[in-house]
């Protein structure tokens, strides 16, 4: 009877193959997966950081160099305000709004935003190209100095924290700045046959504030009053306006044009009336200096 076989040995272990791998590339791959990682947070970064404002260019007039001037573009969320043809009132006043800051940072005014909208960006299309104008650049957004979303109806509650933002700024600037408050709206009434914009203060200021005045000679001079006699500050009881909450002297709330007027929602649409009220906000606000230079200089300019 033959003997039996001997098993072979076993052969040695292979070294795996990812072991292998790695002694061969080494740390290189955990060095590439590191710099992508640095290069994506980059990327992001860089979509979310607001820019700053570019150097001024020379020769530039900045005639509202150290204004500080608060905007409250009026409504927004869940009340869209008054709707007219499909177009609501919180897309105008935000539209109105971003164009505006955009006119006074470009003549040197700081600009702060009462509130800010993501779903008022996108915008329908208008009947005219814009002018060239550069996109608003570092105007703080919103109470907390946060990009968010306008999402209570409007109610007494959150007129009062829209000027709470005016307190805190006239609060620690309004010593050593000219601090305005600006609160943008369009009108609308029962009978269309009205149109034309108004320029309101709080009543209980007991006399209108400069600006206030300054805008609604500027408003009937220039046609924008219609037939709504806005060559006088109507004074009306408004939240945001009040003063127990807002202590900027100059506060107005504007009404811009009536939405229930054809002939006003149509001109409200288009790039050439929202410039001509831009340019008509922006030069009543450099008059209203003008006018108390007496005054504001011993304030603002030590």
């Amino acid at each position: 009877m033959p003997p039996p076989r001997k098993k072979p040995p076993p052969p040695p272990p292979r070294p795996k193959r990812r072991q292998a791998r790695r002694k061969r590339l080494g740390d290189l791959p955990l060095a590439l997966l590191f710099l992508l990682l640095l290069v994506f947070v980059g990327q992001c970064r860089r979509r979310t950081v607001v820019s700053r404002p570019a150097p001024a260019k020379p020769g530039a007039n900045l005639f509202l160099q150290g204004v500080i001037v608060v905007l409250d573009p009026g409504h927004g969320g869940a009340d869209p305000g008054a709707t007219r043809q499909a177009m609501s009132e919180a897309q105008l006043t935000y539209r109105m709004a971003a164009t505006l800051a955009a006119s006074l940072q470009q003549a040197g005014a700081e600009v702060i935003f009462t509130v800010h909208s993501k779903t008022l960006t996108t915008l329908p299309k208008e009947n005219q190209p814009e002018p060239p104008l550069e996109a608003p650049r570092d105007a703080r957004f919103a109470l907390d100095n946060k990009y968010v979303g306008i999402r209570r109806q409007e109610s007494p509650e959150d007129l009062y924290r829209r000027a709470g933002l005016a307190a805190q700024v006239w609060r620690a600037q309004g010593a050593h700045h000219p601090v305005f408050f600006l609160s943008l709206h369009y009108d609308a009434l029962s009978a269309s046959r009205w149109r034309g914009g108004l320029i309101c203060y709080d009543t209980r200021r007991g006399q209108p504030p400069p600006l206030a005045q300054e805008l609604a000679n500027r408003w009937q001079k220039t046609g924008l009053g219609g037939q709504r006699r806005a060559g006088a500050p109507k004074p009306r009881e408004l939240g945001v306006l009040n003063p127990e909450h807002n202590p900027v002297p100059e506060s107005v709330l504007i009404e811009l044009a009536t939405m229930s007027n054809h002939q006003d929602l149509q001109a409200a649409c288009t790039p050439a009336w929202r410039w001509k009220v831009v340019r008509l906000i922006r030069e009543g606000i450099a008059a209203t200096l003008k006018k108390n230079a007496a005054t504001l200089k011993n304030k603002w300019h030590p």
